[in-house]
């Protein structure tokens, strides 16, 4: 859909990264449920050390 030297295609295959889509994720997710960002900063630890 977007050329292949775009910067929205750049950005696009950044976030669909397994590791950032699931850092986004949490904090999205978190941020809605009310997380605080220690509680935010536990889920995302755990993520980093798999």
């Amino acid at each position: 859909m977007f050329g292949e030297d775009s910067i929205l295609n750049d950005w696009i295959d950044f976030i669909g990264k397994p590791i950032i889509a699931h850092m986004v994720s949490f904090f999205t997710l978190g941020c809605a449920r009310g997380f605080n960002k220690v509680e935010l900063n536990q889920f995302m630890s755990v993520l980093v050390l798999y």
